[in-house]
């Protein structure tokens, strides 16, 4: 069964009514999608940019309530954020690991 036409159905009112009880997807009027406030979000988006895609299936399995699969679209936007996430990689961690490396290297040879 399609997203769209599982949407469409009886099942997705059940779904709809458990949707607040999962932190990491919020319900519009017409549809679940994924919080963009929640770690989550973060994580798919930048697996997705990393992978070069444009859609992502979400799928959330959740024993005591119901299963979910949402397709997720790349937000397009999310690039400053990853070029940020980068930068900040590079001038904090980079450092520190080459110096890291650096010391290790140096304690081996004496």
């Amino acid at each position: 069964m399609m997203l769209k036409d599982f949407m469409a159905s009886d099942k997705a009112t059940n779904v709809m009514k458990n949707v607040p009880a999962m932190p990491y997807i919020k319900a519009t009027k017409l549809r679940a999608v994924m919080n963009p406030n929640h770690c989550y979000f973060h994580q798919v988006q930048c697996q997705m940019h990393l992978a070069g895609v444009s859609h992502a299936l979400f799928y959330v399995l959740d024993t005591c309530v119901t299963s979910i699969c949402l397709e997720v679209e790349r937000n397009e936007s999310y690039n400053a954020t990853i070029a940020s996430a980068v930068q900040f990689c590079k001038n904090h961690f980079l450092p520190h690991l080459l110096e890291l490396s650096n010391t290790g290297a140096s304690s081996s040879s004496t």
